[in-house]
């Protein structure tokens, strides 16, 4: 593994910490604009598009308010208790989110390891497209690969597309989730986009600090649900 860390210096310098070697790591964080209005799902109530902007930068100031060590300590939690669910044990194609330190979302690299080392898993990665507004989704067999790419997000330098259906499980950051499966993400859609395209057999898992998690959240017509929340304290089935 530590072989794997001298591969990608670029992804450390980014936030990507292996969790052999942590350490703090200072980045400009850079965010995708809110644009819940934009999103190509046609028009969304003006009330409810305030009222997630206002939420989203809620939850970025109490995420940016976390002492890195116990960012890593409750991101660790999380990472456990997600390895240890039935649905990552079965699952053969897990597409995961390769997360960023400098925007405290919850880490993911013990995750990618996992699956890696798993010779009856395939690692898929999301790869942001812009100009399209969406994700494609890309084959990873070696985390050297990856390197700091759209909103600084650690992206395959090689890319070996995939359909959606390709995957059978799929782990999706956030910043803030609700008991009924109600996803707040950055405000372009990216993710709903996703999973509008994933088959809804497959299990759409959250990861997010407890502080994160909300009785209700404001959403529109085309938020799209997730099957649970992973915390550093628990795991929340959602039912919608």
């Amino acid at each position: 593994m530590r072989a794997n860390v001298q591969k990608f210096p670029l992804l450390l310098k980014q936030g990507f910490v292996n969790p052999l070697r942590r350490r703090s790591l200072r980045v400009r964080a850079v965010s995708a604009p809110d644009k819940d209005s934009k999103v190509g799902y046609g028009d969304v109530d003006k009330d409810i598009v305030e009222q997630k902007a206002a939420l989203r930068q809620k939850m970025r100031e109490l995420r940016y308010m976390l002492p890195l060590g116990e960012y890593h300590r409750m991101s660790e939690a999380i990472e456990s208790n997600l390895l240890a669910t039935p649905e990552f044990r079965t699952a053969k194609h897990v597409c995961c989110y390769v997360h960023k330190e400098s925007t405290r979302e919850p880490e993911t690299i013990t995750i990618l390891h996992a699956v890696l080392a798993d010779t009856k898993k395939v690692l898929v990665v999301p790869i942001t497209r812009v100009k399209d507004d969406r994700l494609d989704l890309s084959v990873v067999q070696d985390l050297g690969d990856l390197v700091p790419s759209t909103f600084g997000v650690a992206e395959p330098v090689h890319e070996k597309l995939v359909k959606s259906d390709y995957v059978d499980f799929i782990i999706v950051p956030c910043l803030a989730a609700d008991l009924h499966g109600i996803r707040l993400g950055y405000g372009k859609a990216y993710y709903d986009k996703l999973l509008s395209v994933i088959p809804k057999r497959v299990a759409a898992f959250a990861l997010a600090f407890d502080f994160q998690v909300l009785p209700n959240i404001p959403s529109a017509a085309h938020d799209k649900h997730i099957t649970a929340i992973v915390t550093e304290k628990r795991i929340i089935r959602c039912s919608p």
